[in-house]
């Protein structure tokens, strides 16, 4: 799915929900119009993950064959340091800028950093990007 169609995906489930508002009289509950950007969340909150991405999508497909052989929700869920690690925080961060179109860095970004960090093998580059990407989601949790 193309950016745009990414984008009119999104704008169409926002018409959707302000509908519903507006007919019902309902503001969606917390979880559906959370801010939380934390790993825990996206774990326990599949039913409310972003267009396109669902937890039983590959993990390899996403990050365009690289990574672990694992579901995205696999991945939030691997233990330990180093790929593993970079895996919890590729999916956490992905899913946050599909939610937010203001999310830094943006959802190419971020499956390309992490698919060139899995395809160079380097400790290094592995931890730098995971680092990143948690930062990002520190940030995105602080914001208000």
């Amino acid at each position: 799915m193309g950016r745009q169609s990414l984008r009119l995906s999104k704008l169409f489930l926002f018409s959707a929900v302000l509908g519903l508002v507006f007919a019902t009289g309902a503001i969606p509950s917390a979880s559906a119009a959370s801010t939380d950007c934390s790993l825990g969340y996206w774990k326990n909150h599949t039913d409310v993950w972003p267009v396109p991405y669902t937890p039983g999508d590959s993990f390899n497909f996403v990050f365009f064959d690289q990574g672990p052989n694992v579901t995205l929700f696999e991945a939030l869920n691997l233990n330990g340091g180093g790929e593993n690690a970079l895996a919890r925080q590729a999916v956490a961060a992905l899913l946050d800028a599909a939610r937010d179109m203001d999310f830094e860095p943006s959802e190419i970004q971020i499956r390309t950093s992490v698919s060139e960090a899995f395809e160079s093998g380097n400790t290094e580059i592995i931890n730098n990007i995971k680092n990143d990407l948690e930062n990002a989601i520190i940030a995105c949790e602080t914001e208000d």
